[in-house]
């Protein structure tokens, strides 16, 4: 009985050894996204971002480049300004993903290597 015990500890503390190692390696991948802010057809900022897996796209962003974000209960953060580009009166900042409309706040977006991401004031 005790032996059973040992050997079910041993094989569990594997099991989660690996699991941890496995998420570390996950946590560690880089993917490059790009980050797009129109301020009109003819101006346009682009920037390419080298960011590690698992980081969200609203903690890049304001670790990036200059955000600013209001968090609405039941729709996450959604971004006011970013970099010069600003909501003002009835404009709000729309958020795209890879050529579609965002249905979800800048939090609820999950990174993917290649993605890019376009702000546009309307």
């Amino acid at each position: 009985m005790i032996k059973k015990t040992i050997v079910t500890l041993i094989l569990v503390g594997f099991l989660f050894g690996f699991f941890l190692i496995e998420n570390q390696n996950v946590a560690n991948q880089n993917v490059e996204i790009t980050i797009q802010v129109v301020y009109s057809e003819q101006n346009i900022y682009e920037q390419q971002l080298n960011v590690r897996k698992g980081e969200t796209l609203l903690y890049v962003l304001e670790k990036e480049m200059h955000v600013v974000s209001v968090h609405y209960v039941g729709l996450g953060h959604m971004i006011t300004e970013i970099r010069d580009l600003k909501q003002s009166g009835n404009k709000y900042i729309m958020i795209y993903v890879d050529g579609k409309a965002s249905m979800v706040g800048i939090d609820g977006i999950e990174i993917i290597s290649g993605m890019i991401v376009t702000f546009k004031l309307e």
